[in-house]
């Protein structure tokens, strides 16, 4: 019997395979600079130029409903993050749904994520998110890798991913998923540089 792989399993395959990754150093809203290390996946188009059809499922329509869009299950089952960084109580219980506190972040700037992401054993909250745009609103939601404290849901860090430079045109990288080792030590963003910058290829992972 052949035994399928993992689609988390055939990714850290091409982690530690991975040839020609580039290190970045990012200042973080914090003030202090974090390294992360650029691993570029293979271009994945066939032979007719084309990439793989991504299939995204409906939602029901009643989902939207005080959630700005998408919405996240925590590992523990027991909260729910929505695309505004809102948190609810998930339970069988009465208090299901319940208001359980927002993700801090700058009072004078929206927030809006696109993939969010927890781990138990690192006690935090991960997610793709915008930054701190006075000047932009909406703001796009792929410009930061945002980190949480767990208990409390207190910022710990916001740190911009890196850009690329094509010619003399530069255009930043921008962050479609995110999520955990499974011990809880390192985090993974999947990245996507601009797709009208004519980058090949223009898909990465960003470790740190």
């Amino acid at each position: 019997m052949t035994r399928r792989r993992s689609w988390l399993g055939s990714l850290m395959l091409v982690l530690r395979r991975c040839s020609g990754a580039t290190r970045y150093s990012s200042l973080s809203q914090s003030g202090f600079h974090r390294d992360m290390t650029l691993c570029r996946l293979p271009d994945a188009r066939n032979s007719k130029g084309k990439l793989p059809r991504i299939v995204r499922l409906a939602r029901p329509a009643a989902a939207n409903g005080g959630t700005c869009g998408d919405i996240w299950l925590s590992e523990s089952a027991t909260r729910l993050f929505t695309r505004c960084g809102t948190a609810f109580i998930a339970s069988n219980t009465s208090n299901d749904l319940s208001a359980a506190g927002t993700l801090a972040h700058a009072e004078s700037a929206a927030l809006l994520l696109r993939h969010l992401s927890d781990s138990n054993l690192a006690g935090e909250i991960s997610a793709v998110a915008s930054a701190d745009d006075l000047f932009f609103f909406p703001p796009a939601d792929d410009r930061t890798l945002r980190r949480w404290a767990t208990p409390g849901l207190n910022a710990r860090d916001s740190i911009p991913f890196p850009s690329e430079t094509v010619g003399t045109t530069v255009s930043r990288w921008q962050g479609r998923f995110v999520f955990y080792r499974s011990d809880g030590s390192e985090r993974y963003v999947m990245l996507q540089v601009d797709p009208t910058s004519g980058a090949a290829p223009d898909f990465g992972f960003v470790t740190f």
